[in-house]
């Protein structure tokens, strides 16, 4: 059973140290690391990278700012450790799923659906927003980002059409285009309806329709 990062449960964990004194344990400290990140991960969502400041973060995770600068060094490698950390949390888990067997459209279909409810999440919001602020004032943490999307999502999606190549089910000759056009058509472009302009509804039933008409004008466009 995972125990829970709440501040309350970590902070008492790692003061349940043996009385002999020493380090936490490697698993209460990695969850402590996760906390801290995943508060500093919301407080830049909430108030951007400028008017976040490593007190806020240190009283919100109901840590000392020395314990902070210890893990983290800097501000700067507090960002990346925090996109790092939102990263894993909500993209990693869809992109190491298998896809189950059957007809290349409901193996897209499947994959799309995952990455798409993931990206709508409060946490992946928040990720953006870092990302925005990377474009401007850090391009090597927003590569980093990047890298991290092309090996995740963008590698999975590559993966289900690749197969659908071998299996004769459609046939592509610019694979890397054909990749980022489908992501672009399956993810990026609802997500934007959604959240954005507001064209499209924000419930699971409109989602599929969505996107069982964006792969099907996919597939056909590909069809051998």
């Amino acid at each position: 059973m995972r125990m829970s990062t709440e501040p309350g449960n970590v902070i008492q964990r790692m003061s349940r140290r043996s009385p002999k004194g020493g380090r936490p344990t490697q698993e209460v400290a990695a969850q402590l690391g996760a906390h801290i990140l995943s508060v500093a991960l919301d407080q830049f969502g909430r108030t951007g990278v400028e008017g976040t400041t490593m007190d806020a973060i240190a009283a919100t995770a109901n840590v000392s700012k020395r314990t902070i600068y210890l893990r983290f060094g800097s501000k700067r490698d507090i960002i990346l450790r925090a996109i790092e950390h939102g990263f894993a949390c909500h993209f990693d888990p869809v992109a190491a799923a298998r896809p189950p067997d059957g007809p290349l459209k409901e193996r897209l279909l499947y994959v799309a659906t995952k990455f798409l409810n993931a990206s709508l999440k409060p946490g992946v919001c928040n990720l953006e927003k870092l990302a925005d602020w990377a474009l401007e004032h850090a391009p090597d943490i927003f590569d980093r980002l990047q890298n991290m999307m092309n090996d995740g999502p963008v590698t999975l999606i590559r993966s289900v059409l690749e197969e659908g190549v071998r299996d004769g089910e459609i046939a592509v000759s610019d694979m890397e285009f054909t990749t980022r056009f489908a992501f672009d058509a399956l993810v990026r472009s609802p997500r934007y309806r959604i959240l954005r302009v507001g064209e499209l509804a924000n419930h699971p039933r409109a989602r599929r329709e969505y996107l069982d008409r964006a792969v099907e004008l996919l597939l056909k466009a590909l069809a051998t």
